[in-house]
């Protein structure tokens, strides 16, 4: 089945990540959709600290290369747009997940969140 990207919506957001609507910043990202299933979401927000946060979450087994060459994009329009670094932490019970984000420019920091890696993408 086709894979369609769409804008993240706070609705859609909040229906695959199973949280209550009224508790999601504003976001701008992307919606990866199989049919009526979400398979994935990526996208920023605007931390409390001040800095951009990006996330991004894909359902086991549904990674494609598609949804890569959207992620790449995605970035290239951020820093068309201004945006000059976005933090991300790693899940490190994702085995794929530093191969991916490196891929995608994200370097390392000494930083941890919540008991997590943090990672720096800079434009």
């Amino acid at each position: 089945m086709r894979l369609d990207v769409v804008p993240l919506t706070q609705r859609e957001m909040a229906r695959f990540y199973k949280v209550n609507p009224d508790t999601i910043s504003p976001v701008l990202g992307l919606a990866g959709k199989r049919g009526s299933l979400t398979i994935g979401a990526g996208g920023i927000v605007n931390g409390n600290d001040g800095r951009v946060w990006g996330f991004l979450d894909i359902l086991p087994g549904k990674q494609t290369p598609m949804a890569f060459r959207h992620m790449l994009l995605f970035l290239r329009e951020r820093k068309a747009e201004g945006v000059r670094e976005i933090y991300v932490t790693r899940d490190s019970s994702y085995s794929t997940s530093e191969a991916l984000l490196q891929r995608l420019g994200f370097k390392k920091t000494d930083e941890t969140y919540e008991d997590k890696e943090v990672l720096k993408w800079q434009a």
